[in-house]
């Protein structure tokens, strides 16, 4: 289950790093969106401003939501799948996971119509489009209408795809306080879906070893290569466990008996949100997450999926000739967590780190002769 308000990590580390341009955000809100997003440019100091550059915007293309406006960010275009690996690192440090990005930056519109959901495809269909206008109509007489033109059931169809009222009429960052943001909802509204507010939870830590036969930490010696390494690693850790997060926390050269070897040590989080009150069967619900998501670590380490998505991924010669296997894994810890404060916490920190990692990876190529 999803933690909305881990999603207002960003939404709150916002209202703190710049003091203009930003509204000021409702506890008892879930912004399914990572409001980020919209708050205007000049909202944010220049440390911010080089992370979103390194994806592509500008001021002009931040702030600027008109869908015709031909200095628009490239990227918005694509889905999640189609992004860089680094273009999906840093999106990630914003907030964004898969869903969200196609949902709130690309609207859906990069699939096919046949992999739309049934939700999306009622939204579509009511703005005009089937499967065989989908790749051939640039727009449609309905699209081209203001959302105070369409009644309340359609303004609610044109949200499920992540538009507000202002990112659907184009206007330009800043928005003025009484905006909503796309993928606004009221906790009361969430109660039947996966998402919760202010939900009492676990999240569990494990740490788990794993060593590539082949390589050794000289072979990633070039901060970009290690960046690429361990960015395409917790990918597939995160893809291949069903972990809600992974992380790569350390990197040694394994027993001087074997020839090249090279040992990573992770920690894979998982979050469990309990109805009410959490009990002593939520916490061994929750450890027992943590359990099969190594187990499903193994699984893929065995049949060799890991290491080849890892190796598609990741554009690294030395990839070519490693084998990859597990070592070892600790019994997953499982803390209880309110979903606010904690989750909030623990992503701003995150957030700030690697906008500290990626100043010093700019640092260390400019520097650092290779």
């Amino acid at each position: 289950m999803k933690i909305v308000n881990s999603l207002v990590v960003t939404a709150i580390l916002s209202t703190h790093v710049g003091a203009q341009h930003c509204k000021e955000l409702d506890s008892e809100i879930a912004y399914v969106c990572p409001v980020v997003r919209y708050c205007d440019w000049n909202h944010y100091n220049t440390e911010l401003q080089t992370q979103f550059a390194s994806v592509g915007y500008d001021l002009s293309s931040w702030n600027s939501f008109d869908s015709a406006d031909a200095n628009g960010n490239e990227l918005e275009d694509k889905l999640w799948s189609d992004l860089e690996l680094l273009e999906q690192d840093t999106m990630g440090d914003l907030g964004y996971d898969e869903e969200q990005f196609n949902k709130c930056i690309n609207h859906y519109t990069g699939f096919a119509w046949s992999a739309l959901d049934s939700s999306s495809q009622a939204t579509y269909s009511f703005l005009g489009y089937n499967e065989t206008t989908w790749n051939t109509v640039n727009g449609t007489e309905m699209e081209y209408m203001g959302w105070d033109d369409y009644d309340e059931d359609a303004q609610m169809k044109l949200s499920n795809v992540g538009y507000n009222k202002e990112s659907w009429d184009g206007d330009s960052l800043p928005w003025a306080d009484s905006a909503t943001y796309p993928g606004e909802m009221s906790c009361d509204a969430m109660a039947n879906t996966d998402y919760a507010c202010e939900a009492p939870g676990f999240e569990t830590t494990q740490e788990v070893s794993m060593g590539f036969d082949g390589m050794d930490k000289k072979d990633l010696a070039k901060t970009t290569d290690e960046k690429l390494f361990d960015a395409g690693l917790e990918k597939m850790l995160k893809e291949k466990s069903g972990a809600d997060d992974a992380s790569v926390t350390g990197k040694r050269d394994g027993d001087s008996t074997r020839k090249k070897s090279l040992i990573v040590d992770i920690l894979l989080e998982t979050k469990f949100t309990c109805d009410g009150k959490c009990d002593a069967s939520d916490k061994e619900d929750a450890l027992a997450i943590a359990s099969e998501a190594t187990t499903k670590l193994k699984a893929a380490l065995v049949d060799g999926s890991l290491l080849k998505g890892l190796q598609e991924a990741v554009s690294l010669d030395i990839l070519a000739n490693v084998t990859a296997s597990f070592i070892s894994a600790e019994d997953p810890v499982a803390e209880e967590v309110n979903a606010v404060a904690e989750t909030t916490l623990d992503a701003i920190i995150n957030f700030l780190l690697g906008i500290l990692d990626f100043i010093l990876g700019i640092l260390s190529f400019i520097f650092i002769p290779v």
